[in-house]
């Protein structure tokens, strides 16, 4: 008995291939909107809707280190996490790039334009019931935004 390729790659890897391309389309689509979904309802500096965005373990380090910033100083995270700066008006997504998406993991490299250029980085997505999530975000500046997070409180410790 033959198997086509794919259904041998069902067999093999334990998916379908129409799955894995769902999957990715999923995350695309997620990413394309993630502009909005951090300000949904309304600015605020814990971002009502931003469970939408982030994964529960990014969410808490973030609403903690507001938590913890005292009000007339500024924070660790001082911009919109999502597009890497202070000023998150006139955005633009000019390419976006998704790899992974096996086992509900995936990685999104992102193209940004902004009135003064452009920014690239890269979302490390994950599914959580059935939605993809940020777990983490990479740009030049900050290899890591949840390790940044987790340094910058134990310094104020």
């Amino acid at each position: 008995m033959r198997l086509a390729k794919s259904s041998l790659a069902a067999l093999i890897f334990g998916f379908a291939p129409h799955a894995l391309v769902q999957e990715l389309g999923a995350a695309r689509e997620f990413v394309a909107e993630l502009r909005g979904a951090d300000r949904r309802k309304g600015p605020d500096d814990l971002w009502r809707d931003a469970n939408l965005a982030f994964s529960q373990q990014l969410l808490r380090q973030i609403r903690r280190a507001t938590a913890v910033t005292p009000a007339d100083d500024v924070g660790a995270l001082d911009g919109d996490p999502i597009c890497d700066r202070q000023d998150a008006g006139a955005v633009a997504l000019t390419d976006l790039k998704i790899s992974g998406g096996t086992q509900g993991l995936a990685n999104a490299t992102v193209r940004l334009r902004f009135p003064g250029g452009f920014r690239c980085l890269r979302l490390y997505l994950i599914a959580v019931d059935r939605h993809w999530r940020t777990g983490d975000i990479h740009t030049r500046d900050t290899p890591s935004l949840v390790a940044y997070l987790t340094q910058s409180q134990r310094k104020r410790h």
